[in-house]
């Protein structure tokens, strides 16, 4: 736990527990299924993974009670069925992570989905929204999880309809890809979705001014965020206005008749 005051004590806004399901594993240490199997029961969501969960918001809670400031939040990742995402948020007696993120919209959508278990746009391991709905349709999906109930998270990038970049074998980091047979790269590597924010148009796009970045720009930088203004880059501008309309629906919600 003293890791995690540490790092408050430096000053972060919170936390996000990456691959949260698979903290524990049985504690029979029985063999794993297959990466293929559907079920995985033996390495993740154990009860003692909730259960440390739970303990790292109170100590985030006794923090900010005793601090005082805004509010410092604990966020999981979980690839899992909704009703073991849902209980990482906490049970009838104590409360787990402030919020977990639902991936249904990044993994089961397509151009014909509705706007059920919308939650997440995108993250650092499935490629970038406009690559995968199409660059046309970034505001709206943008609108559709800022102005639903519950929290709106974005990755970052996808404010302003960056695609995914290009990286070759060479120029690869992701662990996964470059273990993988060189061949595979192309359908395996994250690489692609995590090259560097669009800054502006200088060399690293304004990300660094370094000789050379971890991961490559994309070669076309369709936004230039400096030179355009910040609220005037793309969709940032619609954004950055949306989450005073959501207030604005709950202030009605709240006082309705």
């Amino acid at each position: 736990m003293f890791v995690l005051v540490f790092w408050l004590d430096k000053g972060v806004d919170g936390f996000r527990i990456d691959a949260a399901p698979y903290l524990f594993e049985h504690a029979d240490f029985q063999d794993a299924p297959p990466p293929d199997n559907v079920s995985r029961s033996y390495v993740q969501n154990q009860p003692e993974t909730y259960d440390m969960i739970y303990q790292w918001r109170q100590v985030i809670d006794d923090y900010n009670k005793q601090n005082g400031g805004d509010t410092r939040v604990l966020m999981t990742e979980a690839y899992t069925p909704i009703n073991s995402t849902m209980l990482y948020y906490g049970n009838e007696t104590v409360d787990g992570a402030h919020f977990t993120f639902n991936f249904y919209l990044i993994i089961n959508t397509t151009n014909n989905s509705t706007a059920n278990q919308v939650v997440s746009l995108g993250n650092h391991d499935r490629h970038r929204v406009a690559t995968r709905q199409g660059v046309e349709n970034v505001d709206g999906y943008n609108m559709l999880i800022t102005l639903l109930p519950g929290i709106a998270n974005t990755y970052n990038g996808e404010e302003i309809g960056m695609e995914d970049g290009e990286v070759t074998w060479e120029e690869g980091q992701d662990s996964i890809a470059c273990q993988s047979a060189r061949e595979n790269f192309q359908s395996t590597s994250r690489d692609f979705q995590r090259t560097p924010f669009h800054w502006d148009s200088t060399v690293n796009a304004g990300f660094s001014t370094a000789n050379k970045t971890w991961l490559p720009k994309k070669k076309s930088v369709v936004k230039d965020v400096i030179k355009e203004g910040f609220s005037n880059a793309g969709g940032k501008q619609l954004n950055g206005k949306l989450p005073g309309i959501t207030e604005m629906q709950g202030f009605l919600r709240k006082h309705r008749n």
